[in-house]
């Protein structure tokens, strides 16, 4: 008799891999980093109307404005410039200071 292919037992090796029931219900939260920083008031003020426009929580905007962040300084640093065309056909480049 062969043994079980890797993942088809228990870490002890005594049987089987069993797998805990599904339930539904909110997912746990995600682990990530916990980060306290003191916002002056105009971007508190911006947070609090990004997260009313939008439905998301603090959290979200703050995540997403970091990986946004971090992609349009990447892209600035390497030469592209940043546009922002408006529906009346104006177009700005933007620069981050």
């Amino acid at each position: 008799m062969q043994p079980p292919p890797p993942g088809d037992a228990d870490p002890a090796g005594t049987g089987p891999r069993t797998y805990p029931e599904v339930v539904d219900g909110p997912a746990p939260p995600p682990s990530g980093e916990c980060l306290a920083v003191s916002l002056i008031p105009q971007v508190s003020a911006d947070l609090r109307r990004a997260g009313e426009r939008t439905g998301l929580s603090r959290a979200d905007i703050v995540n997403r404005a970091v990986s946004w962040y971090e992609f349009t300084e990447g892209e600035l640093r390497s030469g592209s410039q940043l546009i922002v065309r408006r529906a009346s056909g104006e177009e700005y480049v933007v620069r981050l200071l």
